[in-house]
């Protein structure tokens, strides 16, 4: 069932294209101490809406870390990242939207399961081994 503003989206909105319902895709980090940080500035709606950034773990902006390893596996959600749809799991995005800033804020967070190239295992293991790090280093 839409709601009517969910409706209004709908008839409303750009024509998509087939590039606008492609998935997120991860560039590869620059720099074997970078890392990735989304970035969430506030949104009225309900929809989790964020940017994925990359910094370096030596001198990054300040950011929250959070891991999720905790619930179901299974990836029944979408957040956009960049623009683009993204999969986690419910738990992850009930944990993003707890983190949603007040008015006029934005927030960094770094997420293992998002921020994390999954798919590429010389990537995850330059995380992995960076995790010391990026845990010490986040507020």
């Amino acid at each position: 069932m839409f709601t009517i503003l969910g409706l209004a989206t709908l008839l409303f909105a750009p024509r998509m294209g087939p590039s606008d319902f492609q998935t997120y895709q991860y560039a590869p980090l620059r720099h074997p101490r970078s890392i990735r940080l989304l970035r969430l500035k506030h949104s009225s709606g309900s929809s989790l809406r964020w940017e994925i950034i990359e910094a370096s773990v030596d001198n990054s902006p300040d950011y929250e870390a959070l891991s999720y390893v905790w619930g179901s596996s299974t990836l029944e959600e979408t957040i956009l990242c960049n623009g683009k749809p993204l999969k986690v799991t419910s738990n992850c995005a009930e944990a993003l939207r707890n983190l949603q800033p007040p008015p006029g804020g934005e927030r960094l967070v770094w997420v293992d399961f998002i921020c994390i190239n999954q798919s590429s295992i010389h990537e995850r293991n330059q995380q992995v081994a960076l995790m010391a790090q990026i845990y010490g280093k986040a507020k």
